[in-house]
């Protein structure tokens, strides 16, 4: 019998983009805007892998958004890579022009954490640049979150007029999991573990579950 503890499907598909597509996303994009997936664009390279999503949006007041629901366990991490070129800045704009890039976690419309946020003119008032290179984000969920599912959001914002188009870059998306008990099964042998049964030859994992397995069969053939 095998005593095991199996390790949630992530459930993100596609979360860099090594498709070379966007499966697995919805998109919501704009006329103007676009996301491409692409080896290089605005200035980057893929931060993981071979591809990345290149967004941009078109102004005024406009949002390109890539986004993905997932199921998450208390103890699980999502985390990613963003980038945001602030156009304005390199077109010297004023702050009025407020494009600005952001990647939430959310559940259904609510805000659970907002992971990554730049903008042109960081504090909103100062001239300055608020361009950002490749820039790990993460969240780490400890059960006191709304019900999901969730769904990380990346949104790319035009504010003000419909030039000078900033842009942005999300790689490398991915939930990895933590050891889950199984809190109910047969104890087959009575050693105080949930056992698995496979047959000689079986193999115990699924497309589902990752398992760390506890082999304990004294006498009895090797599965």
């Amino acid at each position: 019998m095998a005593g095991f503890t199996p390790i949630a499907n992530a459930q993100l598909v596609n979360g860099g983009f090594e498709s070379g597509d966007l499966t697995g996303w919805s998109v919501v994009i704009p006329a103007g805007g676009f996301i491409n997936i692409v080896e290089a664009g605005s200035g980057e390279i893929a931060v993981e892998g071979k591809y990345f999503a290149n967004m941009k949006t078109d102004g005024p007041g406009s949002f390109t958004t890539l986004s993905q629901a997932f199921n998450a366990d208390p103890g699980q991490e999502v985390s990613g890579y963003a980038f945001f070129v602030d156009q304005e800045f390199l077109q010297n704009q004023p702050c009025v022009f407020q494009d600005s890039m952001s990647v939430d976690i959310m559940a259904g419309d609510t805000v659970v954490a907002n992971v990554f946020y730049t903008q042109h003119c960081t504090d909103g008032v100062n001239f300055d640049d608020g361009s950002l290179p490749w820039t790990l984000w993460s969240y780490t969920f400890d059960g006191t979150e709304p019900p999901g599912p969730y769904a990380v959001q990346a949104r790319i914002t035009h504010i003000g007029d419909s030039s000078v188009d900033s842009t942005s870059g999300v790689d490398g998306v991915e939930l990895t999991g933590v050891f889950k008990s199984i809190v109910g099964g047969p104890d087959v042998d009575g050693d105080g573990e949930i056992d698995l049964t496979v047959q000689i030859g079986q193999d115990p994992s699924t497309a589902m579950y990752d398992f760390v397995i506890n082999y304990h069969n004294p006498g009895g053939p090797e599965v």
